[in-house]
């Protein structure tokens, strides 16, 4: 649609707007106290934790192994056992 059309026929989107919001009913407000818990946080958070991680494992995946780094390893110290 054009934007001369656009520009023609927003009033009348205005106008059934308008309307539309004056035949609506007015709802009363419940009875009662407002309590509960909204939204699922943590449920959201361990999900987009699990897409990283599956992502992360993906992206390793297609770069490929780590290339192995010459040198000393890792300095154990014995511990004795009595």
């Amino acid at each position: 649609m054009s934007l001369t059309a656009k520009l023609i026929l927003s009033p009348v989107l205005v106008a059934q707007a308008i309307g539309a919001r004056s035949r609506l009913p007015r709802l009363p407000e419940p009875t009662g106290e407002r309590a509960g818990v909204v939204g699922r946080g943590q449920v959201l958070r361990q999900v987009l934790l699990l897409l990283r991680a599956l992502i992360d494992w993906w992206v390793q995946r297609i770069d490929g192994p780590e290339p192995v780094r010459p040198g000393p390893g890792p300095q154990v110290e014995e511990i004795p056992i009595d």
